[in-house]
């Protein structure tokens, strides 16, 4: 333990939940936004805030070290990289432009955050809801510095997608997989259910596939995917990465990379979070809230992502599918609050539980952390781009 222990816990709740506060503010000023200057200068404040509560985090998980010494690796010997040439250009222009490691990882950061309001500004009307749930939903940002990095890419690919505006939308997708090939997957998902022009199943059919995946799914289910996962195969990495999935869904790395088992608390909270999004889905669909593609993917997300996140190689694709929510989820709260006098009171009640439940991870994040090294911002770092791997072990 170390001595100012509790300087480094309130320093981070209180950055962490000035954050959550700040997001709520802004998402309601956003709201009423009348041209794109306004919205990003409105905007502005909630990047600031995650630049600061995401962005200059120390240390973090155990990705952020390891990345570190990537980092500096890359800068000096960009013809050694392992990893994809967008990535790697990115890495070796800032180390060689004289940035320390941090000021990539806070970039990477603000990159994420942009993305989203770009993906949000259409729903602006909703984002004093959809920038908490973003808390939820990219929490795992703090871990995977280089999914990330690409994943906005995808963001930003998918939102100009959405606006019919397609060669930017693929060069962005090409820039998103050519920092992290596994991006292809959830490029060629968009692709295919690009093409159902209507909700995929029924909300019923919906609940009782998430209710069965939450409660009773295993990673041997996944073993039906194995043929598909297979066709994208396209070099060395996605090759290795094709044979940890099929090790890991057979048994043959033992439980390494395995979640811990949810408790009743919290799957009665995912239940809450994300069933009144899932049966409200028709009814935004018939008022053209929402579109079909973004009702899709979040189905897809609510009911593989309990199976996906019982391991992390495969957790990130649940993540990035379900990342969906902050739109299906605020719309949905957004239209039910706006017709509440015409609802029932025990919807209402469900309605106001549900959005508890969704952003409820956001506030114990802050709150509920005990170990010193997942706390600490770039102030405390002594001068150290890392921390020592044992503590992640």
């Amino acid at each position: 333990m170390i001595s100012n222990y509790t300087d480094i816990l309130f320093r981070y709740i209180f950055i962490n939940l000035t954050t959550i506060l700040i997001f709520f503010i802004v998402g309601l000023k956003l709201s009423h936004a009348k041209k794109s200057t306004d919205y990003w200068r409105i905007a502005f404040w909630a990047i600031a805030a995650y630049a600061i509560s995401m962005g200059l985090r120390f240390g973090r998980m155990i990705d952020y070290n390891l990345y570190a010494e990537r980092y500096i690796s890359i800068g000096e010997h960009p013809a050694w990289s392992e990893y994809e040439p967008v990535f790697t250009f990115a890495c070796w222009a800032f180390y060689n432009a004289g940035f320390p490691y941090y000021i990539f990882i806070c970039f990477s950061n603000i990159l994420l955050i942009i993305a989203t309001l770009t993906l949000l500004k259409k729903y602006r009307e909703y984002a004093f809801l959809g920038l908490i749930i973003f808390l939820r939903e990219a929490a795992l940002a703090e871990n995977f510095i280089r999914w990330y990095w690409a994943y906005s890419f995808f963001i930003f690919s998918f939102s100009y997608f959405t606006k019919k505006k397609y060669l930017l939308s693929g060069v962005l997708a090409g820039l998103s997989v050519l920092s992290h090939i596994g991006m292809i997957i959830l490029f060629f998902l968009v692709a295919v259910l690009s093409l159902i022009k209507r909700q995929l199943f029924s909300s019923t059919i919906t609940e009782i596939l998430f209710l069965v995946s939450l409660l009773f799914g295993s990673t041997q289910l996944l073993g039906i995917l194995s043929p598909i996962i297979s066709l994208f195969g396209v070099d060395e990495r996605s090759l290795s990465y094709i044979s940890d999935y099929n090790d890991i869904i057979s048994g043959n790395r033992g439980t390494l990379g395995y979640a811990d088992e949810l408790s009743i608390r919290n799957i009665i909270q995912i239940v809450l979070a994300y069933s009144i999004p899932i049966f409200t889905i028709p009814h935004l669909l018939k008022k053209k809230l929402i579109t079909n593609l973004e009702a899709n993917l979040f189905i897809i997300g609510v009911i593989l992502n309990p199976i996906l996140s019982k391991v992390e190689i495969l957790g990130r694709y649940g993540d990035a599918i379900l990342f969906f929510s902050i739109i299906v989820s605020s719309v949905s709260y957004g239209y039910i609050l706006k017709n509440k006098k015409h609802l029932p009171k025990y919807a209402l009640l469900l309605c106001y539980l549900s959005i508890i439940s969704n952003i409820w991870p956001a506030i114990a994040n802050a709150i509920n952390r005990t170990n010193w090294w997942t706390m600490l911002y770039i102030w405390d770092s002594g001068g150290k781009d890392s921390l020592p791997m044992i503590l992640f072990k």
